[in-house]
C-alpha cells in the first residue's frame, strides 16, 4: 500500500470516506444541496442566524478589513466573526459568488467536512503510536462518532469543528521532538488562524493546551526559544486573523459583559452525565442515566464520554493495576514517560478547572466558590460558556484511552477490545443519531414566513431601511423573516440577533432616530417597526401607523396598506392570576391586545361566536405577545386562556 508520511494513504482515505458515509447516514443527502435552504429556515435558532449572517455578508460591499459588512446593524459595520457563521467559509463563498446561484448555503458541506477531517486526523493520531492500519481505522471511529460534534452540528454549527482539537493533539505529537522553531511558528500559527476563522471559542481551549505544551518543551528540552516561537506564531496569527475579519471593529468592554459566567459552566459530573434532559442541546444515552445539574445552562458543559469510552478507560485501569505487579515494567515506563504523564494530567486539570467557571458544582449542589480576582473575571467572562473547555478533556482522555489499550494488550486483543468499545459507543448514542436523522435526512417542506402577507411588498416599496425601535430582543423568527424582506429588497436594518452585538451604538442610533421623529426629521425611505401600542400612540402625531402580521409599522408617507391606525384610545389594564381570565366590559370594535409575563406568547383568546386565536410572539422567550382583534358583536367579556399566572393584559381601543 502507498504511504503518506507514516500512515497508509488507504487508511486515511478509508477514514475520510467512512466519515462522509456516516454523515450522510445520519443527516441525509438533501442538506448537501447548496440551493436547499428550507431545512435551515425551518430550524430557527442559531443555525438560521448563521445563515442570515452569511446572506448579509454576501450582499454587502467588500470592506477592509475583509470580514466587515454593512446593513445588518445600520449604520454600523459588523464583523462576520460575531454572527457565528464560519468566517473562512463566508470569505471563500463570497469570492465565488459570481459563479454561484442566488440562493446558496454551505452548512451541509461544512458538516460533511467535519466528519471527514475528524476521521482522517483521528486515524493519524492513533497510527502515530500503534503503527497498525486496522487499529488506526477503528480508533478513528471514536472521533467520527463524536457525540459532542453531532450534538452541536446544526445548533451551534461552527462549534462542530472538534477536528481542530484533535489537530492540536496531532501537532503536539508530531512536534514534541521536532527542533525546528520555524516549523512550530508556522504550524501553530496556521492552527490558530483556523480557530479564529471558524469560531473564537476554540482559541482558549487550544490556547491552554498549547501553553501546557510550551511548558513541556521548556522542562524537557530546556528550549525556551522554541516555546517562544510557538507562542509567538499562535499570538501573531490570532491577532492578524482577528483583524482580517474585522474583530476589532467597534469592540468594546460592554460586548464582553460577565453575564452568564458560571451559568454556562461544567459540572463535576459532566464526563459521566448523559444530560438526557430533553431541553436545549439535550444529551442521549442508551446505558447511562442522567445526573442533576446545578443550572439549566450547564448543558454547555456536555462532555459525556460515552459508555464505550468509559469501558475503554476501565480496561486501561484494569491493565495498569495488573501491571503494577510487574514492578520493573511500571517503574521503567513511568521513568521513560514521566514528563508526558505529568503534563497530560496538568492539561486535563487546567481545562477542567477552566470549564467549572467561578463555582465548583456536583449534581445540583454548589460545593464552593472560587475567589477569582475581578480583573481576571472580566477576562474570563469574554468566553462565558466555560463548560466548552471540557471538549479538550474529552479528546485527551479518548486519545489516552486508545493509547493505553494498545500498549497494555496484545495486538489482536487490543483490536478486539477497541472494536467492542466503539460498537458500544455507537449503540449508546444511537438515539442521538436517530433524532438527527429524523430531523434532517428527508427534504423538508418549504418554509412559511410569518410575514408572508402580500402587503409587505407594498410596505417596503421605495424604502431602503427598516428601523427597529425594540427595547428587548424580538422573537428570533421575526428577526429572520424581516431579514428575508430586507435582503430581497436590497435594504438595511439597524438591529439583528447575533452575538457580541455593539449594543451601545445600536441603542444610540435608535435613540437618535426617535428624537429625529419628534423633531419632524425623518425620511420617506425609512420604515419603522414600533415596539408596542403605547409607543405607537406617542408616535401617531408624527407618522402614519399600520399593523401587519403582529408588527406595528410607522412611515412618514402614507402607505397603501389595509390596516391603518388613526387613533389609539385609553388602555384597559388587567392582571391575570388564573388559567382562564375574562376581560370584562369589552364593547364592539377594534382592540390592540398586549400581554406581558412569563410565557405570554402561549395565550389563547376566545371571543364568543369566533374561532380561538393565538397572539403573535413579540419578544424572544415569549415574554410579550400582541395582536389586533375585532369584536363584531356586543359581548360582556373576552376570555384569555394561559396556564401561566401573573400576566399583565392591556387592551387599547383602536380606530
Amino acid at each position: 500500500m502507498k504511504k503518506n508520511g507514516n500512515i497508509s494513504l488507504n487508511v486515511c482515505m478509508l477514514s475520510a470516506v467512512f466519515g462522509a458515509i456516516i454523515f450522510i447516514a445520519i443527516y441525509g443527502i438533501s442538506i448537501l444541496d447548496i440551493t436547499n435552504v428550507d431545512w435551515i429556515r425551518n430550524a430557527g435558532g442559531d443555525l438560521t442566524q448563521s445563515y442570515y449572517g452569511w446572506r448579509f455578508f454576501r450582499a454587502s460591499e467588500w470592506h477592509w478589513p475583509l470580514g466587515l459588512m454593512e446593513n445588518i446593524a445600520y449604520p454600523e459595520l459588523t464583523s462576520i466573526i460575531y454572527v457565528d457563521s464560519i468566517p473562512l467559509f463566508n470569505i471563500i463563498f463570497k469570492c465565488l459568488s459570481p459563479l454561484l446561484p442566488d440562493t446558496v448555503q454551505f452548512f451541509g458541506l461544512w458538516g460533511i467536512l467535519c466528519f471527514i477531517l475528524s476521521g482522517v486526523i483521528g486515524a493519524k493520531i492513533v497510527y502515530y503510536f500503534s503503527k497498525s492500519n486496522i487499529y488506526s481505522f477503528i480508533g478513528s471511529l471514536f472521533f467520527i462518532f463524536n457525540n459532542i460534534m453531532v450534538q452541536r452540528l446544526y445548533t451551534h454549527t461552527a462549534l462542530a469543528a472538534n477536528w481542530l482539537i484533535i489537530l492540536c493533539i496531532w501537532i503536539i505529537l508530531k512536534g514534541k521532538d521536532n527542533s525546528s522553531k520555524r516549523y512550530h511558528f508556522f504550524t501553530w500559527g496556521m492552527l490558530l488562524f483556523l480557530c479564529v476563522s471558524i469560531n473564537m471559542y476554540y482559541i482558549p481551549i487550544i490556547g491552554l493546551i498549547m501553553l501546557v505544551f510550551c511548558g513541556y518543551i521548556v522542562v524537557k528540552n530546556k528550549d525556551v526559544k522554541k516555546a517562544i516561537s510557538i507562542a509567538a506564531g499562535a499570538g501573531i496569527a490570532t491577532i492578524l486573523t482577528f483583524y482580517l475579519y474585522g474583530g476589532f471593529y467597534h469592540l468594546s468592554a460592554g460586548d464582553a459583559s460577565p453575564a452568564g459566567l458560571g451559568y454556562y459552566s461544567a459540572n463535576l459530573n459532566s464526563l459521566i452525565n448523559s444530560m438526557e434532559t430533553y431541553k436545549y442541546l439535550s444529551g442521549y444515552s442508551t446505558f447511562v442515566l442522567s445526573l442533576p445539574l446545578a443550572t439549566d445552562g450547564q448543558y454547555e458543559g456536555y462532555a459525556y464520554l460515552g459508555f464505550g469510552a468509559i469501558l475503554m478507560v476501565g480496561f486501561c485501569i484494569v491493565s495498569i493495576l495488573k501491571n503494577f505487579r510487574v514492578t520493573g515494567h511500571i517503574k521503567g515506563y513511568i521513568s521513560q514517560y514521566k514528563l508526558e504523564i505529568i503534563f497530560t494530567i496538568i492539561s486535563i486539570l487546567i481545562l477542567y478547572l477552566a470549564a467549572l467557571g467561578p463555582a465548583i458544582t456536583w449534581n445540583e449542589k454548589t460545593l464552593c466558590l472560587i475567589p477569582y480576582p475581578n480583573f481576571f473575571l472580566k477576562i474570563y467572562s469574554i468566553f462565558r460558556s466555560t463548560g466548552r473547555f471540557l471538549w479538550g478533556v474529552w479528546n485527551i482522555l479518548v486519545v489516552v484511552g486508545i493509547y493505553f489499550v494498545w500498549k497494555n494488550y496484545r495486538k489482536n486483543w487490543a483490536i478486539f477490545i477497541l472494536g467492542c468499545c466503539i460498537c458500544i459507543q455507537i449503540l449508546d448514542f444511537s438515539e442521538l443519531y436517530a433524532k438527527k436523522h429524523e430531523e434532517f435526512s428527508s427534504k423538508q417542506q418549504p418554509y412559511v414566513s410569518l410575514l408572508e402577507n402580500d402587503v409587505w411588498e407594498e410596505a417596503v416599496k421605495n424604502k431602503d431601511k427598516i428601523i427597529l425601535f425594540n427595547r428587548q430582543m424580538l422573537s428570533l423568527r421575526t428577526y429572520y423573516d424581516l431579514a428575508e424582506i430586507v435582503l430581497d429588497n436590497d435594504m438595511g436594518i439597524n438591529d439583528f440577533y447575533y452575538s457580541r452585538r455593539n449594543s451601545k451604538e445600536i441603542d444610540k442610533y435608535k435613540k437618535k432616530k426617535y428624537e429625529d421623529i419628534l423633531n419632524g426629521d425623518m425620511s420617506q425611505k425609512e420604515l419603522f417597526v414600533i415596539d408596542s401600542f403605547e409607543d405607537a400612540g406617542k408616535l401617531l402625531p408624527y407618522m402614519n401607523i399600520y399593523y401587519i402580521d403582529g408588527v406595528i409599522l410607522g412611515s412618514k408617507n402614507s402607505l397603501n396598506l389595509p390596516f391603518k391606525i388613526n387613533h389609539i384610545g385609553s388602555v384597559k389594564a388587567y392582571e391575570k392570576s388564573t388559567p382562564s381570565f375574562n376581560c370584562e366590559f369589552v364593547e364592539r370594535g377594534l382592540f390592540g391586545v398586549e400581554i406581558r409575563g412569563e410565557r405570554a406568547a402561549d395565550s389563547i383568546i376566545y371571543i364568543e361566536g369566533e374561532d380561538e386565536r393565538r397572539l403573535f410572539e413579540k419578544y424572544d422567550g415569549g415574554s410579550m405577545a400582541l395582536d389586533v382583534v375585532e369584536i363584531k358583536s356586543d359581548v360582556s367579556n373576552m376570555e384569555i386562556f394561559n396556564e401561566s399566572e401573573n400576566l399583565n393584559i392591556a387592551l387599547y381601543r383602536l380606530e
